[in-house]
């Protein structure tokens, strides 16, 4: 485009495309983890009934502080950090991506300062958080006020989940605030999550057992197994 092409100053310009509910709202590309990367046309309507359910299951309303660094360009970012709390008519806290990158301790500190009731992100975010280097340097941080933490975008780890919860217990991280979620963008965002502080049940699978289509439970931990966090529901 060209300020050749842009509209003058005054001139009259088209009416709003009359959007329904069933017509597009976006076209998001699938994660690309198991082949190509796939276009998939959205609804509005499916935007908000995604955006909706989840913030039921995960106990979200009005009174409730969203505090995000996801980019928006993300389906989780999107969705979750950005249409829910809109949808909820909630109030949303956007730390810039870049800035969480240069420094991960901002998203904890907003959290405290916000008194954030929900965040969410990949697990790395908080594998991260639970280096001693960084949990030194947010000593005085709050996070009572956090009731849920949906991770996701990744495989979640139980180990990750525990040392998170345990590194910050001292600061008002209660139990369960913690949880995984499963999402795809062929279903908007959100498949299946966990309330807040709802059971939490652990069960390791056998690698090789998974990786043949036949998941078989092992009775404890072991290296060679995934953990897999139960129940939740769609």
């Amino acid at each position: 485009m060209s300020s050749a092409t842009l509209p003058v100053q005054g001139a009259p310009t088209a009416p709003p495309y009359p959007n329904g509910a069933p017509d597009r709202g976006l076209i998001q590309f699938t994660s690309g983890s198991t082949g190509l990367p796939k276009p998939i046309v959205i609804s509005h309507e499916q935007i908000l009934f995604n955006a909706n359910k989840t913030a039921e299951r995960v106990e979200f309303d009005c009174t409730s502080i969203y505090v995000s660094w996801l980019p928006l360009h993300h389906d989780m970012g999107f969705i979750l950090a950005l249409m829910m709390p809109l949808a909820s008519q909630a109030r949303l806290v956007l730390i810039p991506t870049e800035t969480f990158l240069r420094n991960p301790t901002v998203w904890l500190t907003t959290i405290s300062e916000a008194r954030g009731t929900h965040t969410g992100g990949p697990s790395f975010a908080c594998r991260l958080l639970s280096n001693a280097a960084y949990a030194r340097r947010i000593a005085n941080v709050d996070l009572s006020s956090l009731r849920y933490c949906g991770l996701g975008a990744e495989r979640v780890s139980w180990a990750t989940v525990r040392e998170f919860e345990d590194t910050y217990a001292s600061h008002g991280l209660r139990p369960g605030a913690v949880r995984a979620g499963f999402g795809m963008a062929e279903a908007t965002l959100m498949v299946t999550c966990t309330v807040p502080f709802g059971t939490r049940r652990i069960a390791w699978i056998a690698r090789g057992a998974r990786a043949a289509g036949r998941p078989r439970a092992q009775a404890s931990f072991h290296r060679a197994a995934w953990a897999a966090c139960a129940p939740a529901r769609p």
